[in-house]
């Protein structure tokens, strides 16, 4: 064999064994794996298991097989936008220990079982944008014991459990906006110590309750706009947010006296007047004092129709 020859065996072997996946249908560069429109239906087998991200977005993944990803330690970001993933299992993801991003956008996803995101302790940050999703259950982000921010903006979402939120110490922040949320249970957010920006813009909410919340947060932003918000329904939120020390960016209006209102210029003195109305359904002349509200009400949700236009 002569030098030359010896030669070319020696860097063929040499970029064998530095890109393990030569003979991979994606394409790879070091440990990073691109799968991105490569007209997959499922996932491919023969990942390396040095890959640190991988890439399947634009492809038509329907279901991740249990343990898909299973040897893949050291992976710190997967990305599965654009596909067209129905549910998530429980313990889909086992084995991700490394993961730090997780990117579920615009797929189909209805359902997130109980578990589905169990192991992934180093998880920061997951993407849920665009899907399905109409009810968040107890504990579903349960143990994620490193996330900072949760994408849930653009779902079918009209219910949350007190306990979806349970033990994220850690989550910074919360993306809700534009579903179907119309209520929120009682100390739903009480878990959350180190949140600081919560968007629930653009749902169908007609009050928002102080009880969400902790007594004292270190929350800056909060953004309820695109909502058909009852001022008078809503005096003990406002009352918080004037004692919140940390609380700088507030975007929201209130409907109330025939008038939509900032709600941080709203004077919850002036709903003393409206008091009959909570009260006694016909007042003390016997009229019904309750078609106020209604008439109330119904502009604030035309309101918000006509501004979605």
């Amino acid at each position: 064999m002569d030098i030359i020859t010896l030669f070319v065996v020696v860097c063929s072997l040499e970029t064998a064994f530095a890109n393990p996946c030569i003979e991979f249908a994606c394409d790879c560069q070091g440990t990073v794996v691109n799968c991105n429109q490569k007209n997959l239906v499922s996932i491919p087998d023969g990942i390396p298991t040095t890959t640190t991200e991988l890439d399947l977005s634009q492809n038509s993944i329907s279901t991740i097989a249990a343990d898909a990803f299973i040897n893949l330690t050291s992976l710190e970001l997967l990305n599965f936008r654009s596909n067209k993933i129905s549910s998530l299992t429980a313990n889909v993801f086992n084995g991700l220990v490394s993961l730090k991003s997780l990117d579920l956008f615009r797929n189909d996803i209805s359902t997130i079982a109980a578990d589905t995101f169990k192991g992934l302790v180093s998880l920061e940050a997951i993407d849920l944008r665009f899907n399905k999703i109409s009810t968040i259950t107890a504990n579903t982000f349960k143990d994620l014991m490193s996330l900072i921010i949760i994408f849930l903006s653009q779902n079918e979402i009209s219910k949350l459990d007190k306990d979806a939120f349970t033990d994220l110490d850690t989550l910074e922040i919360l993306f809700l906006d534009n579903n179907n949320i119309s209520s929120i249970a009682i100390d739903t957010f009480k878990d959350l110590e180190s949140l600081k920006s919560i968007y629930l813009n653009n749902n169908a909410f007609t009050t928002v309750s102080a009880n969400i919340f902790r007594p004292m947060t270190n929350i800056t932003l909060l953004y309820i706009d695109r909502n058909p918000l009852i001022c008078c329904n809503m005096t003990d939120l406002i009352k918080w947010i004037a004692s919140q020390s940390e609380l700088s960016d507030i975007l929201g209006t209130c409907f109330d006296f025939d008038a939509i209102t900032e709600i941080t210029e709203f004077h919850i003195a002036n709903c003393s007047t409206q008091e009959p109305c909570k009260h006694d359904k016909h007042g003390k002349h016997g009229k019904d004092t309750n078609m106020k509200s209604d008439t109330i009400l119904y502009k604030a949700r035309t309101w918000k129709r006509n501004n979605q236009q």
